[in-house]
């Protein structure tokens, strides 16, 4: 799909967006860079963190998203409202 790498066609599995996986080997540093336009692209159109990681995803992917979540917010009672505004804030319009 418009030329990515790695599997279009089934579900994505944890195995895929996991940074503790894809930081090992030679290989690890290529996968460090996220498309900043596209994601912005997304919040702007849709923005469901839910959709995100619950819809045409393996059970396992919101499990690894709960984690990450849970060691950067412990104490946040809404944790999805916290990682929406820090993606606010990562991805605001350039001044």
């Amino acid at each position: 799909m418009h030329g990515a790498d790695g599997n279009q066609e089934d579900k994505i599995r944890a195995l895929d967006v996991d940074p503790r996986v894809k930081e090992r080997g030679m290989a690890g540093p290529r996968f460090k860079a996220i498309d900043g336009d596209l994601v912005g692209r997304w919040m702007d159109v849709d923005g469901d963190l839910e959709a995100l990681v619950g819809e045409g995803t393996e059970a396992n992917v919101g499990r690894v998203f709960a984690e990450f979540v849970a060691e950067m917010w412990e104490d946040e009672m809404d944790a999805m409202g916290k990682v929406r505004g820090w993606l606010g804030e990562v991805f605001m319009p350039v001044l």
